[in-house]
């Protein structure tokens, strides 16, 4: 489902990001834009997608990955407390991916009344999001090479 409403949002956007995916930060003019060129229909679609695609996508991937990093570590015999925090970056990407949907669905609520301090508030709950998925998939990747080194050597 996501992945067939996504392209449709992006198509209507002239190939623009979603709030979602912009890493980086966004401002009002951003937000307005992007209100605009969606229009009613665009909106609401985007709305139903943070509902109902996006949020079960979040709890999906934020166990997965907090299960993988466990096992992988577990695997790799890393059983300094101080690496186990590493378990924590996937909860902690789904918590700010959870506070983010909240954000965006306020302002997708609000339109065309949206305040500064919710658009910097959500941009920056987008900007750790994506440190903490960035952190996430480094530490994945990380840590499937190290266990792929191991069983080399054996």
């Amino acid at each position: 489902m996501t992945f067939f409403i996504i392209p449709n949002l992006q198509q209507q956007i002239g190939g623009g990001e979603l709030l979602d995916t912009r890493f980086n930060g966004y401002n009002l003019n951003d937000v307005n834009s992007l209100m605009e060129q969606l229009g009613e229909s665009g909106r609401s679609t985007y709305l139903y997608l943070e509902l109902f695609g996006d949020l079960p996508f979040i709890i999906l991937y934020a166990i997965t990955f907090t299960i993988l990093i466990v096992r992988l570590l577990e695997k790799n015999n890393f059983k300094s407390r101080i690496l186990f925090l590493i378990v924590f970056l996937p909860l902690l990407a789904g918590i700010f991916d959870c506070l983010e949907d909240v954000s965006v669905i306020k302002l997708l609520l609000t339109y065309p009344v949206i305040g500064s301090k919710n658009i910097y508030f959500s941009s920056s709950i987008t900007t750790l999001k994506g440190y903490f998925l960035t952190f996430t998939i480094f530490s994945l990747f990380l840590n499937v090479i190290i266990f792929l080194l191991k069983k080399i050597k054996r």
